[in-house]
C-alpha cells in the first residue's frame, strides 16, 4: 500500500509540473509585441472641405493570435471632435479586435474611419494631433499615425448677382485620391432661377457635381430660389499616372442672364506603392521538415514617389524559421525593383501537409503581403534511419533464434 501512494504522488507531481510548462508555452505563445498590429493612414495632411472630413484607416494584425487594439488620441486642439468610426459611421470604436493572420474573409484587417470635426469658430492655421494604436492594457504601442488640418482664411468669391464660395479652394494629395470641393450657390438674382454646372478638368480627369447631402446622385444643375444658397459636393478625380503639381479647375454656374466663375485648386504629390511578387510568379512551393528552401522575391515601387524604410515581415508557423538576406531597404525609388531571398525552414518534426507563410513588406505609407503555400514531406534521411533500424532488429532477432537453436 505504501508504494502505490507514492507512486501516486509523483503521478501528481509529474501533472502537476507538465501543466505548470504548458501555461508556460502558452504564455510564451501569446505575448504581444510591438510589430503584431500595423496602422495605415494614407492621408497624414489635409484641408477639410466641409465641416466634418473622413480619413480611412487600415488596422492589421500580423501575427497568428487574436489581437484587441485600443485607439488613443494625442494633442486634439481643444473644442475638435475627433473620433474612430465604424465604416459605415454606425458607431464610434474605442477597441477593436482582430482575428489571427490567415482568418477567413480576411478577419486579421479592419477598415474603420477617422472623422474629423473643428469647431464652428475655429480660426485659419495648422492643427497637429496623433492617433496612437495600443494593445488593450495599453503597454504595447503598435503604431503610431500623426495628422496635420490646415484651416485656411475664408474667402467667398461673388460675381453680379450670383455669389459663389467655398471654405476650401485648395486641396492636396497624392493621384489616387479623390478630391472633394463644396461650394456655395447663393441666388441674388432677386426671382427664382436655375444655374448651369459645368468645369474645364485637365486631360484624363473627371469633374462631378452631386448634392451636398443626401445620395450619391449626380447632377448637372441647381434651382435656388431667391435669396436662397444652395451647397452643391465638386468631385475631382485625377488620371491615374498624374504628374506631381498644382492643378487648377475652374468651376462656372451659370444660366442664359448670369455668369460666374470659381476656381479649385488640386495638388497632386507623390505616393509610393508597393508591389511583391515571387520570381517564379507562383505562390505555391516544395520544403522538407527542418530544410531550409529558398524563394526567390522581388519587391518594387510601382506608384509615383519614392518609398523609404522598407521592412522584410513574416509570419510563419510554430518553430517554423524565416529569415531574409536583406531586412530592410533605405528606400526604394519609382519603377525600382530589388530582389530579396527568403529562407524558409520548416520545423523538424512538421507534419507532412500544406502550410501558409506570410511575406510582408512594409514601409511608412504602404504595406503589401503575399501568401505562400509550402508543401511539407518529411526528409528521406529518416525514411533510411528506420529501414535501418528494422533491419538491424530483425538481424538481432535472427542470431537470438540461431544461438537458441544451437542450444
Amino acid at each position: 500500500m505504501r508504494i502505490n501512494i507514492r507512486i501516486f504522488g509523483i503521478f501528481v507531481l509529474l501533472a502537476l509540473l507538465i501543466t505548470s510548462m504548458a501555461s508556460v508555452v502558452m504564455a510564451q505563445e501569446g505575448a504581444v509585441n510591438e510589430n503584431d498590429v500595423s496602422l495605415i493612414a494614407a492621408f497624414r495632411s489635409i484641408q477639410p472641405t466641409s465641416d466634418d472630413s473622413d480619413i480611412d484607416l487600415i488596422v492589421t494584425n500580423h501575427s497568428s493570435e487574436r489581437r484587441v487594439a485600443r485607439f488613443e488620441f494625442k494633442g486634439i486642439p481643444e473644442g475638435w471632435d475627433i473620433q474612430v468610426w465604424q465604416r459605415y459611421f454606425s458607431y464610434r470604436l474605442n477597441v477593436l479586435a482582430l482575428e489571427p493572420l490567415g482568418s477567413p474573409n480576411e478577419g486579421n484587417k479592419q477598415e474603420p474611419r477617422l472623422r474629423i470635426t473643428p469647431p464652428a469658430d475655429s480660426q485659419a492655421g495648422e492643427y497637429r494631433f496623433s492617433l496612437e494604436v495600443l494593445s488593450e492594457d495599453g503597454k504595447v504601442k503598435f503604431d503610431q499615425a500623426d495628422f496635420t488640418v490646415s484651416l485656411p482664411e475664408r474667402t467667398p468669391v461673388e460675381t453680379g448677382n450670383v455669389e459663389v464660395s467655398t471654405t476650401f479652394p485648395y486641396l492636396q494629395g497624392p493621384t489616387a485620391s479623390r478630391f472633394e470641393f463644396e461650394i456655395a450657390i447663393k441666388n441674388k438674382t432677386g426671382a427664382d432661377a436655375s444655374f448651369d454646372l459645368s468645369a474645364a478638368a485637365p486631360l484624363n480627369w473627371t469633374v462631378q457635381f452631386l448634392p451636398a447631402y443626401g445620395d450619391e446622385r449626380l447632377i448637372s444643375s441647381v434651382a435656388p430660389i431667391d435669396n436662397a444658397t444652395q451647397r452643391v459636393k465638386v468631385r475631382v478625380t485625377p488620371a491615374r499616372f498624374a504628374e506631381a503639381g498644382t492643378y487648377s479647375i475652374p468651376v462656372t454656374v451659370s444660366n442664359e442672364t448670369y455668369d460666374t466663375e470659381i476656381g479649385l485648386q488640386v495638388q497632386i504629390t507623390g505616393q509610393g506603392e508597393l508591389s511583391m511578387d515571387t520570381v517564379a510568379t507562383v505562390l505555391s512551393f516544395d520544403a522538407t521538415a527542418g530544410e531550409a528552401s529558398q524563394i526567390d522575391l522581388v519587391i518594387g515601387n510601382v506608384g509615383t514617389d519614392e518609398l523609404t524604410n522598407v521592412t522584410m515581415l513574416a509570419a510563419a508557423p510554430d518553430g517554423w524559421v524565416v529569415s531574409f538576406d536583406k531586412e530592410s531597404f533605405p528606400s526604394v525609388g519609382v519603377a525600382d525593383f530589388q530582389p530579396v531571398a527568403a529562407l524558409i525552414t520548416p520545423d523538424k518534426d512538421a507534419i507532412p501537409g500544406d502550410y501558409i507563410v506570410s511575406i510582408i513588406a512594409r514601409s511608412p505609407d504602404d504595406l503589401r503581403e503575399a501568401s505562400l503555400r509550402i508543401t511539407v514531406s518529411q526528409s528521406t534521411i529518416w525514411g533510411w534511419l528506420g529501414i535501418v533500424i528494422v533491419i538491424a532488429v530483425l538481424g538481432g532477432l535472427g542470431g537470438l533464434f540461431w544461438r537458441l537453436g544451437r542450444r
